[in-house]
């Protein structure tokens, strides 16, 4: 029940922003195919917040030039969000959060794209089909100044007063549908922690995740994150091992150098070898 709600959620707000037109079949068209993706967006201690549902496009069903031309999205760099919220820490600046419902419906298409119709929201009228920055903004005027983060539907905006940092919100909040999250504690699976000295970032409940999809959570830890004898080859003579699973991996540690860049020579270094990785590069 709590995803079915989720999912009638999303397909209202599809057809509250008018993202598609119901048309005939055209079979000279591309049609592409959709499905549901399904995410638990959790609190800082790990439980659950929301459902939420998307509707995704099956983009590899897509023709370049002429349904599509570009095939990704600007997000804010994780070395500029530990910048900012470094200055706003030293100019003792509020940091407020917001999240953007349906962030992915606020863009134009300037090709024409059909569809196939949502499962499960089918309209038996057309029963086979449908048409479906820098992420860093900054504001200054007078002595107030504004930064406002955006990755995809997460935002993060300080500036030098809190009315100005409210009447930022203000104006969002006209444009967009949003939930205001009040002050910053929680970011993109971040936990932002405000101390005596600074701003603690931490992805504790990120590792342990990782660890536990592993089966590593006994694991003995090591001081350095790659020993300084150790050469990595290509062909070493190891037992192969599962790509897919090591590709899925390093993309999770990956992400974790955001809060651990003493990981980041070892992740792109093992990334070298994703396309045929062994034994020894799992190890």
């Amino acid at each position: 029940p709590q995803w079915q709600r989720a999912m009638k959620r999303k397909f209202d707000a599809l057809l509250n922003n008018q993202t598609w037109e119901l048309v005939r079949h055209d079979p000279q068209k591309n049609i592409v195919s959709c499905k549901w993706l399904y995410r638990l967006k959790r609190k800082v201690d790990g439980t659950i917040d929301r459902y939420k549902a998307r509707l995704v496009a099956k983009g590899f069903t897509q023709h370049r030039g002429i349904d599509f031309h570009a095939t990704f999205s600007l997000v804010v760099k994780p070395t500029t969000v530990r910048l900012v919220l470094s200055i706003a820490f030293q100019q003792n600046w509020p940091i407020r959060q917001l999240d953007v419902n349906n962030a992915f419906l606020q863009g134009h298409l300037e090709e024409e794209v059909y569809m196939v119709q949502p499962p499960g929201f089918e309209d038996e009228q057309f029963p086979s089909h449908s048409e479906s920055d820098a992420s860093l903004f900054i504001r200054k005027v007078s002595n107030n100044v504004l930064y406002v983060l955006v990755y995809v539907d997460d935002i993060i905006i300080t500036g030098s007063h809190s009315s100005y940092v409210n009447q930022a919100i203000y104006c969002i909040a006209g444009r967009f549908s949003i939930k205001d999250l009040g002050n910053l504690n929680f970011f993109l699976r971040v936990e932002v922690l405000c101390v005596a000295d600074g701003i603690t970032l931490s992805q504790s409940n990120y590792i342990s995740e990782i660890l536990s999809e592993e089966n590593m959570k006994d694991c003995n830890s090591a001081k350095t994150p790659m020993s300084s004898s150790e050469v990595l080859q290509q062909n070493n003579g190891a037992e192969p091992t599962d790509a897919t699973r090591y590709r899925r991996v390093l993309g999770k540690l990956q992400y974790l150098s955001f809060t651990r860049p003493d990981i980041s020579f070892l992740v792109n270094k093992l990334s070298q070898f994703m396309h045929s990785p062994s034994e020894v590069h799992k190890k």
